[in-house]
């Protein structure tokens, strides 16, 4: 597996809503919207060497400017234009998808940008909410990575409920990664906890993938796949 690492100062790198740069018809690189346009040209022209996009990873390495360091894993896509797309095709694409549309990432850019003054201005579920969609993203990328369409929808089913119900522990880390350092640390966590309206915020954000599935699904794998999530974390539009 080839991989890609780009590193630059925390002005170019911040991480905010991925956009899809096409490398050739049928192919899609996720690529930073925050990179200098001579950093992505750089970036597409050392790519475009690569000839086994199927299996290849993009790894983005952010600095440290008041979140913790993390390097993103970025599926390139491939959905050859020339045959109809097989199931481990389709389950790399709509993770790009997703990725494209920046949903899943929620406003990541903007949890790195306010470090320690998260909190002001900014309510404290709202920001634990993107965090859960990175989540999602995160678990569904490391678990299946696209290798078979069953295993990408399991690892996101599985994803999305525990996103949906996380753990005090996990929560606490979250906030105090995110700067928090006040004496209201427990205060805020019980308030996200018994935050009625978490749940319906996974799917909210997990909203642009829910409507990617559906358009390439079949009608028999999507019900299966619905029906299998809790009933509060069914799409709206089911």
């Amino acid at each position: 597996m080839a991989h890609f690492a780009l590193s630059a100062g925390a002005t170019e790198a911040r991480l905010v809503t991925p956009v899809a740069l096409a490398l050739s018809e049928g192919h899609a690189l996720l690529l930073p919207q925050g990179l200098r346009k001579d950093l992505r040209v750089v970036a597409l022209q050392e790519l475009a060497h690569e000839q086994r996009y199927g299996s290849d990873v993009v790894e983005f390495v952010q600095e440290d400017i008041g979140f913790e360091p993390a390097t993103l894993r970025c599926e390139i896509a491939v959905v050859p234009p020339a045959r109809p797309p097989t199931l481990p095709d389709v389950g790399r694409y709509v993770v790009a998808e997703a990725n494209a549309s920046g949903t899943l990432f929620g406003d990541h850019g903007k949890l790195c940008e306010y470090s320690d003054a998260l909190f002001r201005g900014h309510r404290a579920d709202e920001l634990i909410h993107n965090e859960i969609a990175l989540r999602v993203n995160q678990q569904v990328m490391t678990q299946s990575s696209g290798e078979s369409l069953q295993s990408y929808l399991d690892a996101l089913r599985g994803a999305l409920v525990s996103s949906a119900e996380p753990s005090t522990t996990w929560v606490r880390e979250v906030i105090r990664r995110l700067g928090h350092r006040g004496e209201d640390l427990d205060t805020l966590v019980s308030e996200v906890i018994d935050d009625i309206a978490n749940a319906e915020a996974v799917v909210v954000s997990c909203g642009a993938l829910f409507r990617s599935l559906h358009a390439q699904l079949s009608e028999a794998v999507w019900q299966q796949f619905t029906r299998s999530l809790p009933e509060r974390l069914r799409p709206s539009f089911c």
